[in-house]
């Protein structure tokens, strides 16, 4: 029994010590979560001056440029707003902005798109809301111009009438001369 709990605590702790990054939640004091990965192997990088570095310590989430104290976040960080809706999502890279990173307003719709490569902005790409297309409103039918009133029509039409009829009297007259 007790070569099995030694051995089952040998395998315990080779399985951690492979485990890249560790997950770590925080709550920030205005009330976002947090979840944030750091290196496990807490690799040794040397800082470059003109970057900024996000690290962990003491339960904190840090920046500073050119430095570093604690452990790098390295992998996928993601805040949440207290309604548990989603705020950032993205990936760092040894305490560096890496790939694209998503911002969402308390509603849940995305606002902004950032593609980062080794700490340097590569792409900011800021979302518009995109408004709803308004159906197309059927084309109403044209409406004949109203210039005249129903009387003034029947006034038209009787002396178009008149009219037909003076021809044909004028036709019939030079019918019968002619003859």
């Amino acid at each position: 029994m007790k070569y099995f709990l030694i051995f089952s605590f040998m395998i315990s702790v080779s399985i951690l010590a492979q485990e890249k990054t560790r997950r770590i939640p925080i709550t920030m004091e205005d009330g976002i979560k947090a979840i944030v990965e750091v290196d496990n192997r807490q690799k040794k990088i040397t800082p470059k001056s003109h970057h900024t570095y996000t690290w962990y310590k003491a339960k904190s989430i840090l920046h500073t440029e050119g430095a570093y104290q604690g452990d790098l976040l390295h992998g996928m960080y993601q805040e949440n707003y207290p309604s548990k809706q989603l705020k950032v999502q993205g990936n760092y890279k040894y305490g560096l902005k890496n790939g694209i990173w998503r911002y969402w307003d308390k509603n849940g719709k995305l606002i902004k798109e950032e593609k980062w490569k080794s700490g340097t902005l590569v792409l900011p790409k800021v979302k518009t809301p995109k408004t709803p297309k308004t159906p197309k409103t059927p084309k109403t039918p044209k409406t004949p111009k109203v210039t005249d009133s129903p009387k003034t029509d029947k006034k038209k039409d009787s002396k178009k009438k008149e009219k037909k009829e003076k021809v044909k009297e004028e036709k019939s007259i030079q019918t019968k001369t002619t003859k």
